[in-house]
């Protein structure tokens, strides 16, 4: 039996081997959260990227809008023109936003995929910080949904103005009423920007401040 007891000695210290390794390779809660938190601020370089030329589209509709508006109203030509340019641009802004959207929604479940290991952190600094980074997540996450039901809805209607404005029975009226309309939207839009903004704002501090009582450094700020 003696002549045995080698090799049965060698494989459990061989599993003890692997299993202190596998132990020691284990990533902490902490890297773990920032893995995904990292691969969520990854996911929205596309919402990113559609800001400016959403603002540059926007600006262009004002200017058609304008020259519209200084045509001569027999001269129905030049304002189908400007109106078939305006509802191009509008039609580009709605994909934009759709990218938005798609952007913004994958990013969160990235972000939800790293909450157990935030919760789970055991460092006592990162355990409040980590949890106001949660809040606002889900403050901003909500803030967008309502700031893309505005803006899809004014997409709606400036669609709307610029077809009206081809026609030739068009009152002033009229004209008034679905400027009115308009207007009131991108007041919303505005107000649900700046909710938007806010929370996106504590989110990356309190996203930094993470970070720093864990001792991580990011590359997404």
């Amino acid at each position: 039996m003696a002549k045995h007891s080698k090799p049965f000695l060698a494989c459990v210290l061989a599993l003890i081997v692997i299993t202190l390794l596998s132990g020691c390779n284990k990533k902490s809660e902490g890297d773990q959260a920032f893995d995904f938190m990292e691969k969520a601020a990854a996911e929205e370089q596309t919402f990113n990227e559609q800001q400016q030329p959403l603002v540059d589209e926007e600006k262009k509709e004002q200017d058609l809008y304008n020259k519209i508006m200084n045509v001569d109203v027999k001269d129905d030509k030049q304002v189908s023109k400007y109106s078939d340019q305006a509802l191009a641009s509008i039609e580009k802004r709605q994909k934009m936003m759709e990218k938005e959207k798609k952007s913004i929604d994958s990013a969160y479940k990235l972000f939800q995929k790293a909450v157990p290991h935030i919760n789970k952190v055991k460092e006592e600094k990162a355990q409040k910080p980590g949890k106001q980074t949660i809040e606002n997540m889900e403050k901003r996450y909500e803030a967008f949904g309502d700031l893309y039901k505005v803006y899809t809805a004014s997409i709606t209607d400036d669609q709307k103005l610029f077809k009206l404005m081809t026609n030739k029975k068009l009152t002033t009226e009229d004209l008034q009423k679905q400027l009115k309309v308009v207007n009131d939207h991108y007041e919303s839009i505005e107000k649900n920007k700046e909710t938007f903004n806010k929370y996106t704002e504590s989110f990356n501090k309190e996203k930094q401040s993470f970070y720093s009582a864990l001792g991580i450094k990011s590359k997404n700020k």
